[in-house]
């Protein structure tokens, strides 16, 4: 009989699977056993994790995750984008969530205007106008159209 050889996809799909059922620290210590077995996770994994930790309320993991990604040379996308920076604004880090939306902006993968308007909303809110404002013009200036009402 052969043994199935396990591949960063196969992982994936087992690590989707345990973070849809809530299992979120089981598929923590899949990573583990990806690494230990010399598999480098790729952006959807991280992505995967980033997402159960949202869903968790897990701020603090939820942002460990995202430096994960970035500390293993994994680029973020449009999706670890899209999941983190709204979940960012609703527990109140405007700051790292107007940073994320920067670098979103930067790389051309922050589409969604209202995850934009969020944060300088949010911004405002706190009495950072000046910050909010850079933000709306960053965006403007790559071809968002954003309502500044």
């Amino acid at each position: 009989m052969l043994n199935p050889v396990l591949d960063v996809s196969c992982y994936s799909s087992r690590l989707r699977g345990m973070v849809s059922d809530n299992r979120i620290s089981e598929a923590v210590e899949l990573i583990d056993e990806m690494r230990q077995k010399g598999l480098k996770p790729d952006v959807f994994i991280f992505n995967t994790l980033i997402k159960g930790f949202c869903n968790d309320g897990n701020m603090q993991e939820a942002k460990h995750w995202y430096d994960e990604l970035k500390k293993h040379d994994c680029s973020p996308d449009k999706i670890t984008y899209m999941t983190i920076v709204p979940f960012l604004c609703k527990e109140g880090d405007l700051d790292m969530a107007m940073e994320l939306c920067k670098e979103a902006i930067n790389c051309h993968l922050l589409s969604d205007v209202a995850v934009l308007k969020c944060v300088s909303d949010g911004l405002h809110k706190e009495g950072k106008t000046e910050k909010a404002t850079e933000l709306l013009g960053l965006g403007k200036s790559k071809t968002y159209q954003i309502d500044n009402s």
